[in-house]
């Protein structure tokens, strides 16, 4: 059994994008871990959880996060994936931009190729304030 040969794609995307827009209207500024969205992800549709240690299931979920980074982007002009824990999108420790967030960013417009990791950052953290602003978790008016 497989977190992605049990289910289809439309599910997956439908789940997982519910589970972030939760997570960003939940009342604060809220993050998930990439760990702790599949797990919710995997018990809500009772499938066993991704094996992150296995990189072609780390590939898959992180293609069906690109996949919703898109299609937030054409809807609301955010990237609704930028809650994805940004430890994760974004090392403090190495100062490197996870190669999926720099990949989405790029696709939408929003960073080139060369631009350095701390401009991403930059660019993530805005990402993070629109997703706010929109869910209602932060005040528009403020700065």
């Amino acid at each position: 059994m497989s977190f992605f040969s049990d289910s289809s794609s439309d599910e997956l995307l439908s789940t997982l994008t519910d589970i972030l827009v939760k997570t960003a209207g939940s009342g604060r500024q809220s993050t998930i871990t990439f760990s702790d969205l599949a797990d919710k992800c995997a018990s809500s549709l009772s499938l066993p959880s991704i094996d992150f240690s296995d990189p072609a299931q780390r590939k898959d979920f992180s293609l069906l996060l690109g996949m919703i980074a898109d299609a937030s982007y054409r809807e609301h002009g955010f990237l609704l994936t930028a809650i994805v824990d940004y430890k994760s999108n974004f090392s403090f420790s190495t100062k490197e931009v996870n190669p999926g967030m720099r990949e989405a960013m790029v696709r939408n417009g929003l960073a080139k190729n060369s631009d350095s990791d701390d401009k991403l950052q930059t660019v993530i953290w805005a990402q993070m304030k629109k997703i706010w602003e929109h869910y209602g978790t932060i005040r528009r008016d403020r700065k």
